[in-house]
């Protein structure tokens, strides 16, 4: 049996948005021979042609706009031909062998979606779920192989499409919090979120786009992460629980917007995307803000 039969049942999908300084390494650390689909946000081209002809088993999808995370992820999803689908970022590296241990525990445990160990890139600690519960010596090396849990990380978890019924990540979001969405879902449906200590992979964090548009991307997150907060609370508990959870971050975001007008100019768009944010987000606006950047 040759290497791609070993993985005929998985495809690997890779967001990227001006990813070019690091997702080579990120399919280097894949290997040749399983599938991968990109979904190049940025519109590029050349990084399109680039790839396709360095990896034969790689293709790459340039959407006619940037879709953001979850959008983009369901269209890499959706042109997979495969059972399972290993979303993963462009700053994110497997350790050798952790792939064909996250299938071979997919298929016999059969979650809904199953997730690796993910090492923190400044304490070097292996943790899982979204708030860095730190998995202890005995789980890593003596213990438990796998653990069910409420929450994975988003830079690298395992699908099992016959879970979903084509109904993957809201794309209300266009970035951040969608992983913890998926995962409620999948919890109050009654199947299963696995770690696997067996697998790991390495995060670099902050490192998926070019330092040159780096500030840009601060501001879209800022504006992202307060949208997404809310809009997480209100759809999965209540209105009451999005301002209980939220309401602090917008008076304070404005206070810091005025302050640092005065001192600190970057400072101060940052905390004036946080209250924006949230403001389009307590007016039931939809997750308008994109990087502004050129693509293509």
């Amino acid at each position: 049996m040759d290497n791609f039969s070993k993985y005929k049942d998985l495809t690997i999908v890779i967001v990227t948005f001006y990813s070019e300084n690091i997702i080579h390494k990120c399919i280097e650390s894949i290997g040749k021979n399983i599938k991968i689909i990109i979904v190049e946000n940025s519109n590029n081209l050349e990084l399109k042609k680039d790839i396709e002809k360095k990896y034969s088993n790689a293709k790459v999808l340039l959407p006619e706009k940037n879709l953001g995370y979850g959008k983009a992820n369901n269209l890499g999803i959706k042109h997979s031909e495969t059972k399972f689908v290993l979303i993963l970022n462009p700053d994110s590296l497997i350790d050798s062998g952790s792939i064909e241990v996250l299938l071979e525990y997919a298929k016999n445990y059969q979650p809904a979606i199953l997730a690796p160990l993910i090492q923190d890139k400044n304490t070097q600690d292996w943790n899982f779920g979204y708030f860095n519960k730190n998995i202890n010596d005995a789980d890593v090396l003596g213990g438990e192989k796998i653990l069910e849990v409420d929450f994975v990380r988003g830079f690298a978890l395992l699908i099992n499409k016959n879970k979903f019924q084509e109904n993957f990540f809201d794309e209300n979001y266009f970035t951040y919090m969608e992983e913890l969405d998926l995962c409620m879902r999948v919890k109050k449906e009654g199947g299963k979120v696995l770690v696997c200590t067996k697998a790991k992979v390495s995060h670099l964090g902050a490192s998926s786009h070019n330092k040159n548009i780096n500030f840009e991307m601060e501001l879209s997150r800022n504006w992202h992460w307060m949208w997404s907060n809310y809009y997480y609370y209100r759809k999965n508990f209540s209105i009451f629980e999005a301002y209980k959870k939220t309401l602090s971050k917008f008076i304070f975001s404005f206070l810091k917007m005025i302050f640092y007008s005065i001192f600190n100019k970057q400072k101060s768009l940052i905390n004036k995307q946080r209250f924006l944010g949230l403001w389009n987000a307590y007016m039931q606006k939809p997750s308008s803000y994109r990087p502004k950047i050129k693509r293509g």
